[in-house]
Formats: structure tokens, sequence, C-alpha cells
């Protein structure tokens, strides 16, 4: 009840219009991004609740599911408490949901690094935290890195070749594709050029769609048209 109340005091609050133009995700978005960091909806939503982030509500909807939250800030606590969920055992569903790959890519990984299995039951198997742990402190999966930074797995793949890096050794490819990177200074050096070079195409990009929108929208282009004579 106490984060009930919580939650009470904020929406009973003056509503709060987001002016700002950083990224945002709403309460109904926020379970598709929590599970990349183990955590359920409910558990995602008690953390930002009492971390104090704000909710904004939007003009016309006083639905919880449409009110909305910086979407970094919510990324935050999430990446900073993400190991409080590495205190029991991950089932494969969690994990592909964590790691953002098919269940097939989980068994595979499991395989490959030696996890030990915990079988639940003839269908299904739990794992370690351990294990995950383990693998996080040594590689990096392009899935999840990519698709928790919004990145294209195929654009920054292709960067890596560029710069001689490949994925690890992966004796069950003939049936699983798995894009594995172990860490290193120079993947971790190429990586942040690779982010860079994402943010000033999307700084110029976005400049270039605002002096468009300029321009089509200066009297001087009431005399603009596309007749031929």
């Amino acid at each position: 009840m106490e984060y009930i109340d919580q939650l009470l005091t904020k929406l009973t609050k003056p509503s709060l219009r987001f002016c700002s133009s950083e990224e945002v995700i709403t309460i109904t978005e926020l379970e598709a991004i929590s599970q990349k960091y183990l955590y359920s909806f409910g558990d995602a939503f008690k953390l930002l609740i009492e971390k104090g982030v704000e909710l904004h509500q939007p003009l016309h909807s006083k639905k919880l599911g449409n009110f909305y939250v910086k979407k970094s800030e919510a990324i935050r606590h999430l990446q900073s408490s993400e190991q409080n969920k590495f205190n029991c055992l991950l089932s494969i569903s969690e994990l592909s949901k964590y790691f953002c790959v098919q269940p097939v890519k989980i068994r595979t990984m499991a395989k490959l690094f030696s996890w030990k299995s915990i079988q639940v039951n003839r269908a299904s198997a739990q794992y370690p935290p351990i294990c995950i742990q383990r693998f996080n402190e040594h590689y990096i999966l392009l899935d999840q890195w990519c698709a928790q930074r919004g990145y294209s797995k195929a654009s920054l793949y292709r960067y890596l070749l560029s710069h001689n890096l490949d994925c690890i050794a992966n004796q069950y490819e003939q049936t699983t594709k798995l894009h594995i990177f172990e860490k290193s200074s120079k993947l971790e050096s190429v990586v942040k050029q690779y982010e860079l070079n994402f943010s000033k195409n999307k700084r110029s990009a976005a400049a270039s769609n605002d002096n468009l929108a300029r321009a089509f929208s200066s009297p001087q282009q009431s005399s603009f048209s596309l007749s031929v004579a």
C-alpha cells in the first residue's frame, strides 16, 4: 500500500507538461524495456517510484498507461539496479528477453559456454545467475547491446568487421549464428567511435530536416509550382 500511496500522491499533483526534446517512454512501453534488464513491469514501476522518477501526464489523457517518463532516466535506474536481479535461477524465457534473442540462441549459448543447466521439467531449464554474470564480464552479445541502445545490429556488425573485429568461434554456427564479441580495449575504442559517428549523423539529419521544414514553411514558397509549361 505504501507504493500505491506514493503513486496516488504523484498523480494528484498538478499535471506536468513535458517541454524537453529528450526522448520519453510511456508506462505501457516501460514493460518491454524493463525485460531487457531482468525486471518485470511491476518491479520496474516500483523501482522508478522509489527513485523519485517524475511521471508526466499527457494533456488529453488520464490513463496511467499513457503517462510517460524520461527514457534515459528510466534506463539509468534499471541499469544501475540490474545486478539486484542476479539472485535466483534464470529461465530461458527471461534470458531470451534479457539478451533480446530467440530461445534457441539461449540454448546454444548455454552449450557454447557450458552453463550449468537446472532442469525444471522435460521442456524447460534454468541457469544459475553466476553463469550470466561471468558471460557479461567477458563478452557482449550484439543483439542485446544494440537493442538496449537503439542501434542497428547489422550496421554495427559491418563497422566492427571493417575494423578487423569479428565474433568469437562458434562450433554451432551452422545451425545458430551468434554475434558474440570478446571484450577488449580495441572493441571498446571502436564501439565508442561508432557511437560518436552515429550521434553526429543523427544531429546532421535532424538539422537537415529542420532546415527543410523551415524552407517549406517560408512565405516565399507559396509561389512554388510543380506544373510544367
